[in-house]
């Protein structure tokens, strides 16, 4: 595969940091005066909690097959959950430059998409929550520089993304700090928009609705930004059924991009025989939901008996507090296939863009089989989808493997099937 034809053109979804390898992380730490050894302690801790083994960090500069232990730690190729997933990038956030102003992990990885060939590159960045506002513009005026120091012909074309925390407090200070700087610098030509990034769990949509709607829209009209919403992709903390929701909500709030929508795509199978808690206030919300969209759920195929719905919300105010706890059935299994194929035709509708990360969805949505891809259903489904790497170093991934992936993913395509007798023959 040469340099001059790539199979992928573009990167819409990656983690500027998540693309360093596990070679790059271990040259990082090869100068012990360079090591914060209290953040490797932090790394550790963390790793273990979430793996239930503890790397042997001590060892990665110091033994003969170090680097082979860092890489084995580093890199995610098994499937899992969000928690390990982040036990993994910890180690970047413990050895990455300190420096706001250096500028090295992106002349790197822009150097490895250069010689991919790709056109479009589209990084996202975050603020560390211990930065001042000096410290953030410090990195802003250091990536302008760069980026506009290329020559316009140059390929890829770059424009990157600030990604957001899902504290409200830090997200707002940090946009504030982008907008001061694209103010005073009088400047936001390479800024792609804002992104709202990390983990999901416990922080529902609707958490940043007045956020989105004060701050965020009257920035994309007044910057031309895009504006994407990580949701969808890791639902441990809830059930598949709010996970399909939640996806829709947020294109219902006001986020025309969003980042892997893992539960609207992935084969329900996959969940059957699981248990699951789900927070009382969400089973509440999600009734009320289904209550609110019945027509047009019904209209799209999914049929729902209104007064069992009513019966359950009414036995849930009764006893308000009480998580829900279940299995996935195979009742429930066909049922989640339908929900997802009326959910998926209403937002085929509107003007909504998923962004979907091969790799980082088989890892982290517990995925084997391309045909239960959620990218296998986006494709048969005709959504509109961009492709990610998302954070190829810790996938062990590049966009030669992501490129095969995405075909074999939609040779894949037609098995998906729903069995007779649930509404169709076919699911889509």
């Amino acid at each position: 595969m040469g340099a001059s034809q790539p199979l992928v053109e573009s990167d819409h979804h990656v983690h500027l940091y998540g693309c360093l390898t596990a070679q790059d992380l271990w040259q990082l730490g090869k100068d012990p005066c360079k090591r914060d050894e209290g953040l490797l302690a932090w790394y550790a801790q963390k790793y273990l909690e979430a793996w239930g083994v503890r790397p042997r960090v001590e060892e990665y500069w110091s033994h003969p097959e170090g680097a082979s232990l860092l890489q084995g730690d580093y890199e995610m190729r098994q499937p899992g959950n969000f928690e390990q997933f982040q036990a993994c990038f910890n180690l970047i956030i413990a050895l990455v430059p300190k420096n706001p102003s250096d500028i090295s992990v992106l002349q790197k990885v822009l150097a490895r998409v250069r010689s991919y060939g790709l056109v479009f590159f589209e990084p996202r960045i975050t603020f560390p929550l211990r930065w001042s506002k000096h410290q953030a513009y410090q990195c802003l005026d250091a990536y302008a520089h760069y980026l506009g120091s290329s020559k316009k012909s140059s390929k890829p074309e770059v424009k990157w993304m600030l990604s957001l925390p899902r504290d409200l407090k830090y997200a707002a200070l940090h946009l504030s700090w982008l907008e001061q700087w694209c103010v005073e610098r009088g400047t936001s030509e390479k800024i792609a928009g804002v992104d709202i990034a990390f983990d999901e769990r416990g922080c529902p949509p609707s958490v940043f609705k007045t956020f989105l709607q004060e701050r965020l829209l009257p920035a994309r009209q007044r910057y031309g930004w895009q504006l994407t919403y990580h949701v969808g992709e890791e639902f441990s903390d809830k059930s598949m059924w709010s996970a399909i929701r939640w996806v829709y909500q947020s294109w219902e709030l006001g986020w025309t991009r969003l980042g892997h929508c893992t539960a609207l795509g992935v084969n329900p199978q996959l969940r059957y025989g699981q248990s699951y808690t789900e927070p009382w206030q969400e089973r509440v919300t999600h009734l009320r939901w289904l209550l609110q969209h019945h027509v047009e759920l019904h209209r799209e195929g999914f049929v729902l008996e209104l007064a069992e719905v009513r019966h359950q919300l009414k036995r849930l105010l009764q006893s308000p507090g009480q998580p829900v706890v279940s299995t996935y059935l195979d009742k429930d299994v066909l049922r989640l296939r339908l929900f997802q194929r009326a959910v998926a035709r209403m937002l085929r509708r509107r003007e909504v863009v998923i962004e979907s990360c091969p790799s980082s969805n088989y890892r982290i949505g517990g995925v084997i089989l391309p045909q239960d891809h959620p990218l296998a259903f986006f494709t048969r489904f005709q959504l509109h989808t961009v492709w990610g790497t998302d954070d190829p170093g810790v996938f062990a991934t590049d966009w030669h493997h992501e490129a095969r992936h995405i075909a074999e993913i939609k040779r894949a395509v037609a098995s998906i099937y729903l069995p007779a007798g649930y509404g169709e023959t076919n699911v889509f």
